[in-house]
């Protein structure tokens, strides 16, 4: 299990800064199966909601905390 803190601090003061927390863990099941969870908690980031990748990374976006899960599950054979 981890928890994760970044923030981008912009340097024009007009531009919003990108902030995440990550939250998430990952363990195998039965030996073949990996499980991979994390809720992503986000505000001007440009993998968080955003209206878009390039304005996230730039001026920011909605300046709102917004959030997404990622789950990925592997099968090793």
């Amino acid at each position: 299990m981890y928890l994760h803190y970044s923030r981008y601090d912009k340097t024009k003061k007009v531009f919003l800064d990108s902030e995440q927390l990550v939250l998430g863990s990952a363990f195998t099941y039965k030996k073949n199966v990996y499980i991979a969870a994390e809720w992503l908690f986000g505000k001007n980031n440009p993998y968080i909601g955003g209206s878009s990748y390039g304005q996230s990374l730039a001026a920011g976006g909605s300046n709102q905390w917004e959030n997404q899960v990622n789950v990925n599950i592997g099968y090793y054979f």
